[in-house]
């Protein structure tokens, strides 16, 4: 028993003495590149933006730090019961015909959309859905509010069934 407490010990003081991850994953030294590191330190170093790219600072789209700012605005709104102003919502590219997708950034919808202010007519996918009206009759993505028209009926069903998972909270 005295021996494997001193091995607890022993192991104990070594990560005490081991820096955390975010101070040990630094750029690789001048004239090497992360391929040549061992592979235990590339995998502390981009680990996260391997699997995910989006992540990495420099796939930042354009424009991302003021959209954040006027999404949150919105939600703040929302939290204080206020909706959408009708202008905004006239002023929306419409979806029909759509249904929700899981993906790793979150819900979005896919539907066709109509009169959008960037993409022609036609399938999209939006990014992810933050906020989206008890009545069906709009959703504000990442980017915009939609909009929406009727959905698959193959939907409905499906969202029905969710309502009951989450009870309104995250």
């Amino acid at each position: 028993m005295k021996h494997y407490r001193m091995f607890i010990d022993a192991n104990i003081r070594d990560a005490a003495r081991k820096p955390p991850i975010h101070e040990r994953a630094q750029p690789p030294p001048p004239g090497r590149s992360r391929d040549d590191l061992p592979i235990f330190e590339q995998n502390e170093i981009h680990m996260l933006t391997t699997d995910f790219s989006f992540l990495d600072p420099r796939n930042l789209e354009a424009g991302l730090a003021d959209k954040l700012r006027r999404l949150a605005d919105d939600i703040a709104r929302f939290q204080d019961g206020i909706r959408p102003m009708p202008e905004q919502l006239e002023a929306a590219p419409m979806l029909v015909d759509w249904h929700y997708r899981f993906t790793p950034l979150g819900v979005r919808l896919v539907g066709d959309v109509l009169h959008h202010p960037t993409l022609r007519s036609g399938q999209i996918m939006t990014s992810q859905i933050w906020v989206a009206d008890p009545k069906g009759l709009w959703a504000r993505s990442m980017s915009r509010f939609y909009r929406l028209g009727d959905p698959k009926l193959s939907n409905i069903d499906a969202a029905l069934a969710l309502t009951d998972d989450f009870n309104g909270k995250l």
